[in-house]
């Protein structure tokens, strides 16, 4: 009889809910003039409608993903876009002109104010980067930092279109009370059925 019970009790709580998957997106598009803070729908942007990193002056901005992930939602995987635009010369210069600079950019970023991570070199095109899932899991927040720097003997800029950042959460288990007294009932119907069936 104990084993009947315990195991309508595992089959009841393992079905009270089962996990819903969705995805989600926080994207950031618009710059301010300045190049100094960003936001999501301001109406005075650069005029390119991105936002410019130079060589020794990160960029610093944060997602938050509060309005799309409900608050007990888990996220379980998630990754950054970071576009990069109005990139018009790399080219190292050879021959009579070598003296001219590298005008490679090599971008570093960095989340929630841990160690810089290398990227790489970057062009005019997207790049994507996986992000620990457990930094969004805390407040729903993410603080990006970017670098950049040339490697050469040039000043390392690059040009950030825009950043999004995406994934996917799992949304808390939700009883279903009416369906689980119902097979919670017929399940000790059957274990009383046994009981009694035994006994006689």
């Amino acid at each position: 009889m104990k084993r009947i019970v315990l195991l309508v009790a595992l089959v009841v709580f393992g079905l009270a809910g089962s996990a819903n998957a969705y995805t989600f997106s926080d994207t950031i598009d618009y710059w301010n003039a300045d190049g100094t803070s960003y936001g999501q729908n301001q109406t005075v942007s650069h005029i390119f409608d991105s936002v410019l990193i130079v060589e020794g002056s990160p960029l610093n901005y944060a997602h938050n993903i509060t309005d799309s992930v409900l608050a007990g939602d888990l996220v379980t995987s998630a990754s950054l876009q970071l576009d990069f635009t109005n990139d018009l010369l790399d080219t190292v210069f050879t021959g009579w002109s070598s003296w001219l600079p590298n005008l490679t950019e090599y971008v570093s970023y960095a989340f929630n104010g841990s160690t810089w991570q290398q990227l790489g070199e970057v062009d005019n095109g997207a790049y994507d980067v996986i992000v620990d899932a457990s930094l969004l899991n805390i407040n729903g927040n993410l603080a990006v930092s970017l670098q950049v720097t040339n490697n050469d003997n040039g000043l390392g800029s690059a040009w950030l279109d825009h950043s999004i950042l995406s994934g996917t959460a799992e949304a808390a288990p939700v009883p279903e009370p009416g369906t689980m007294m119902l097979l919670g009932a017929g399940f000790l119907g059957l274990a009383v059925y046994g009981k009694r069936r035994k006994n006689a």
